[in-house]
């Protein structure tokens, strides 16, 4: 196996295509994590900006020691899962929104019309 070079730009990319979030990791936790594996020796850190897309990462094989195969495909088999359950909610929720809509549309149709018109004028002296 070869040591693999990122940069942040790809690791921000690869992290918004899993759709966790819809945003992006935030400096603090990107420099925290990078910091944690670079203690670990499971990084290098090849630039010293670490808020610019274009910093390179160095990532080490001994990353597959820290972070079992498995473990990474549960992880996303159970976003998978997650992500399939919410999108199946907010079907039902739409469609229950869109027959609740027609429902209403249909009673007011169903309605007779009051008549709300004054017939003749008030005669009361």
């Amino acid at each position: 196996m070869t040591d693999v070079v990122v940069n942040l730009g790809d690791i921000q990319e690869k992290y918004l295509s899993l759709k966790i979030r819809e945003k992006q990791i935030d400096k603090t936790t990107m420099g925290n994590a990078l910091r944690l594996f670079k203690r670990y020796n499971l990084i290098e850190i090849l630039d010293r900006e670490l808020n610019q897309e274009d910093s390179r990462i160095i990532i080490y094989d001994s990353i597959l020691m820290a972070i079992r195969v498995e473990d990474i495909r549960r992880v996303y088999e159970l976003l998978e899962k997650y992500r399939d359950r919410k999108q199946e909610e907010l079907s039902v929720k739409l469609t229950g929104n869109v027959t609740d809509a027609a429902r209403e549309l249909f009673l007011n149709e169903a309605k007779p019309e009051k008549n709300t018109s004054v017939r003749g004028g008030n005669n009361r002296r």
